[in-house]
């Protein structure tokens, strides 16, 4: 309540320092919520999965690429990749993925610029998809999908979207709807694209593998197994697999031709540390104004007053 008395009375009588204090503290703030928001959302990317500290995005590396540079790429050690993380006891669960369109058409061949994407049978499950509507069950048949909430509701805003047809570009046969998938956040690797299942071909390179372990802590022992069946299997000694946690590959740099979505920890430092910075400015920063007292208090403060014991002969004491 004084805070406002005070802000009132400055108002009155010092308008323009009032005003500027108000659009400092303004534009504080909104600066302070803003960082707030891009911090949650570097700090947050990749971490809203069931799992999301036991799934892992598989790299690998070798002579003929350069040994110290890794690549999400996979592709072309597919097969061999496929078939070693499904004998590794300490893996959960994989799946793989790639897409091969920018745009699908609906029946009336109206275009939406939205992807779809060609993936492995488990790999809704390795990142926790969770449906709001039809039968995910049914995306391992030829010719399905699964799409995500707000394009469903966008492309068949009048009924459901379970049970309507979308054509890829580029793609000669349609696909089916068979269930709708709640949207996953904006700070997501996994995008809300369509989905659907097809077996993933060894001779394209596009291919990006993750897994799930059964324990975050079997990281190393994971790699180190995979790295020795790749090596056994492609009879190269270069060859190396490495894990990548989904949050750490927001942030890392030393991967060739990574389309993933990239952060940067000494800008999400920086900012946290302005915001650290705009608080402690904005938090003791108050209206601060002359006293508001009575005319009676302003006099007393310039002298204008004076006890009567100061004035009045019958109050003085007798000298002795």
């Amino acid at each position: 309540m004084i805070f406002f008395k005070n802000f009132l009375y400055l108002l009155r009588h010092h308008k323009a320092a009032a005003l500027l204090n108000l659009a400092g503290l303004t534009v504080a703030l909104a600066s302070f919520m803003l960082i707030v928001m891009q911090v949650d959302y570097d700090l947050g990317y990749d971490r809203q999965y069931e799992n999301a500290d036991r799934i892992f995005r598989i790299e690998r590396s070798s002579a003929a690429d350069n040994a110290t540079v890794f690549s999400p790429w996979i592709g072309n050690d597919f097969s061999t990749v496929e078939q070693m993380t499904a004998s590794v006891p300490d893996i959960a669960g994989e799946g793989g993925l790639r897409w091969f369109s920018n745009n699908v058409f609906d029946e009336s061949e109206t275009r939406f610029p939205i992807r779809c994407i060609q993936v492995t049978e488990n790999w809704p499950e390795v990142f926790g998809f969770r449906y709001v509507g039809g039968d995910p069950d049914r995306l391992s048949e030829p010719g399905t999908a699964v799409v995500p909430e707000s394009f469903a509701k966008t492309a068949f805003p009048d009924g459901d979207a379970v049970g309507k047809t979308l054509i890829p570009e580029n793609y000669e046969k349609p696909l089916q709807i068979v269930a709708v998938y709640r949207d996953f956040p904006k700070n997501s690797s996994v995008k809300n694209d369509v989905y659907t299942v097809r077996p993933l071909e060894t001779t394209i390179s596009d291919i990006m593998y993750y897994i799930v372990a059964n324990d975050a802590g079997h990281k190393a022992k994971i790699e180190a197994d995979l790295t020795r069946k790749i090596r056994e299997t492609d009879g190269d000694s270069t060859k190396r697999i490495r894990l990548h946690t989904l949050h750490d590959v927001y942030y890392a740099t030393d991967c060739i031709s990574d389309s993933h979505e990239k952060g940067s920890r000494a800008t999400t430092l920086s900012l946290i540390a302005a915001a650290i910075l705009i608080l402690g400015k904005a938090v003791p920063l108050r209206v601060s104004c002359p006293r508001h007292s009575d005319s009676r208090d302003r006099r007393h403060q310039f002298g204008q007053f004076r006890d009567r014991t100061d004035t009045d002969p019958r109050t003085k004491p007798e000298r002795s």
